[in-house]
């Protein structure tokens, strides 16, 4: 009696090239890209330090998660606290509090699920899950702000 092992054959290069279609759509299923957006860097210019200093705060305390119950904005920097949640997939540990220089940021890519994930070139510092896209953009808007006023510029985009 003879057994067939099918048109499987280890190590066949033809039978291996059939699976890479299959593995790319498995791979992109779900996939979503970061929005083209290019963030207002003149924005605490035209409101004044007080009034964006609000602002940011007002913005990161309507994030779903984490869920920030305090922030500060002094100098170089800004700073949060979150409440005691687990956060998505444990992400967030229970309470905490975190500091990001804006001199850090080097870029910010927002979703269309109103995520914003701050990132120093490709270790993220930051994931911010907000309730609308405007929220998300102008989070990146307020950081690249402050960081362009820090460096001592201003004007649009990084």
């Amino acid at each position: 009696m003879t057994v067939s092992t099918g048109a499987w054959k280890q190590g066949d290069p033809v039978t291996i090239l059939r699976f890479v279609p299959f593995l790319l759509v498995a791979l992109c299923v779900g996939c979503i890209s970061p929005l083209a957006y290019s963030p207002n860097a003149g924005l605490v210019d035209s409101m004044g330090d007080a009034a964006a200093e609000e602002e940011f705060a007002k913005v990161l305390k309507r994030s779903q998660t984490p869920e920030i119950r305090e922030v500060t904005v002094e100098g170089d920097q800004f700073a949060y606290q979150w409440r005691g949640q687990a956060g998505p997939a444990g992400v967030y540990p229970l309470d905490g509090q975190r500091a990001i220089y804006f001199a850090n940021v080097t870029r910010i890519d927002i979703y269309e699920n109103f995520r914003a994930f701050a990132f120093n070139n490709d270790l993220r510092l930051a994931d911010f899950h907000f309730n609308s896209l405007g929220d998300a953009q102008r989070f990146a808007d307020l950081v690249y702000s402050f960081k362009a006023r820090m460096e001592g510029g201003g004007g649009n985009g990084e």
